[in-house]
């Protein structure tokens, strides 16, 4: 018995169920990927990199493919509880197979496509939201262009790291007021808590 046969094996029966589906799943998507326990849960690397993690809990299973696994699915994923690189599937509800399968393969392609870790920053993926609020904005465009990759990445984690559709409008709408006074970084003064 290896460390994650231990880590599952210390769940009721049901829920080890559901945890070696995920595990099947992402080796037989990632059959080259290294298996450990990180952070105390299951984690899978590929080309030394982490792949995705999963963990039990009383209520729910993590399930992080990192915050670009999460922001190119967030629609298939709005019926799940997520956070900036997670997604709580309830334990109460069948698994997503497919879903979880797809989020897997999207994550093996975007590491098969990186270069090594220290000669390539984390890829700028600008949300939906983001792009129609900058459309027809020549002059915030323009800034936005000006842009450093770093910057964008805090704009970009900031409005796709929202889990609803209108939050993430919301906060577009509020990055553009931004962007126009040229602001570089995010402003906690412009950002009404409330909101969120």
């Amino acid at each position: 018995m290896n460390e994650i046969d231990a880590y599952i094996s210390n769940f009721p029966a049901d829920v080890q169920e559901k945890l070696t589906a995920i595990r099947k799943i992402i080796r037989e998507i990632a059959p080259q990927a290294e298996e450990r326990i990180c952070m105390r849960m299951p984690t899978y690397d590929l080309n030394g990199k982490w792949l995705v993690h999963f963990a039990g809990f009383a209520k729910h299973i993590g399930f992080y493919p990192q915050p670009e696994g999460v922001i190119a699915f967030q629609d298939k994923l709005s019926g799940y509880k997520t956070t900036k690189g997670a997604i709580q599937f309830p334990l109460n509800k069948p698994l997503p197979f497919d879903l979880i399968r797809e989020i897997v393969q999207f994550r093996v392609n975007e590491q098969a496509n990186k270069k090594p870790a220290d000669s390539e920053p984390r890829a700028v993926i600008v949300p939906d939201e983001l792009t129609s609020a900058l459309k027809d904005e020549g002059e915030a465009a323009a800034f936005w262009e000006s842009l450093s990759d770093g910057y964008k990445r805090g704009y970009c984690d900031w409005v796709g790291g929202a889990k609803q559709k209108t939050t993430r409008e919301v906060r577009a709408g509020k990055a553009l007021v931004m962007l126009k006074n040229k602001q570089k970084t995010l402003k906690t003064w412009l950002i009404n808590p409330e909101n969120y």
